[in-house]
């Protein structure tokens, strides 16, 4: 395969309906087909990894083409990790049409999976089903499909947030500083484009922040991002003073890194990676 070859996948169910007059007679340019396009990875949480299929559909007839359902099992390492349908896709008549089926993979419904794939960098899968289709004027057909190949094993990135340092504590704001450092557990590199965070001292408002970035984080290094935010008092009031005069506050910080990551590993476009810290710093 080339290099976007991982997933341009060339599965094509063929409509053949041996004997089938009224078939060829109405599908006399070619048959409709279903081809299994790709799949793209559209992003992690600390729950699921969401998968989003792809699908051409090629109606080269005068009739239009329904498909009441497609049903898919996404099986990874020999274990099914996923199953589902999608249901009521029409493509009109001498037309090309991509359907999109998104799915999400549960990290505890893989855990097995990634336990037995330690030291190993990649991972057999394979994605099946059926395709239901209803023609006008012949009826409701259903055509399995099967595709299988391998993947770069996806691991989430270690992120340690250091000592969250307060700078200066005043009536008006409290200025803290931390370093953020990510380290790349995956075998391929990534780039961070983008960082949102939010952090939250007390029963404050949180201060969301969003920063653009182009930190590129090769396989088993760690980069190391300073992070540095107001948090504003300046509507407390007297309150201010009080809360800057406890000893200990508690805060949550919240995050996500946006990446992007290159073709050749087989995951291409961008993707979320989450991190939490939670904690309490000194004022005094």
């Amino acid at each position: 395969m080339g290099k976007k070859g991982l997933f341009l996948l060339s599965v094509v169910i063929g409509f053949s309906i041996g004997g089938c007059q009224i078939f060829q007679s109405l599908f006399k340019k070619a048959q409709p087909t279903v081809t299994f396009y790709k799949l793209k990875l559209d992003s992690v949480n600390i729950n699921n990894i969401h998968f989003r299929a792809y699908y051409k559909v090629s109606n080269p007839a005068q009739l239009s083409l329904k498909i009441p359902e497609l049903t898919y099992q996404f099986i990874a390492d020999g274990v099914k990790v996923a199953d589902g349908k999608m249901e009521k896709v029409r493509v009109r008549p001498d037309t090309m049409s991509i359907i999109q089926v998104p799915f999400a993979v549960p990290w505890k419904s893989i855990y097995k999976v990634i336990r037995n794939l330690e030291g190993r960098d990649s991972f057999s899968y394979d994605i099946e089903g059926t395709v239901k289709v209803l023609v006008e004027k012949i009826g409701e057909l259903t055509f399995p499909y099967s595709h299988s190949g391998r993947l770069p094993l996806l691991k989430l990135p270690k992120v340690n947030v250091g000592d969250i340092q307060v700078v200066s504590a005043t009536i008006e704001n409290i200025r803290v500083r931390t370093t953020l450092k990510v380290t790349n557990t995956n075998a391929f590199t990534f780039t961070i484009k983008r960082l949102k965070y939010a952090f939250q001292i007390g029963y404050l408002m949180p201060v969301e922040v969003f920063v653009r970035t182009n930190i590129e984080v090769s396989s088993d290094e760690t980069e190391e991002i300073p992070v540095e935010l107001d948090v504003d008092l300046g509507e407390l009031g007297e309150a201010a003073l009080s809360l800057i005069n406890q000893r200990n506050l508690r805060y949550v910080f919240t995050g996500t890194f946006i990446v992007e990551v290159p073709d050749f590993a087989g995951y291409s476009g961008t993707l979320r990676f989450p991190f939490s810290d939670e904690g309490s710093i000194r004022l005094r």
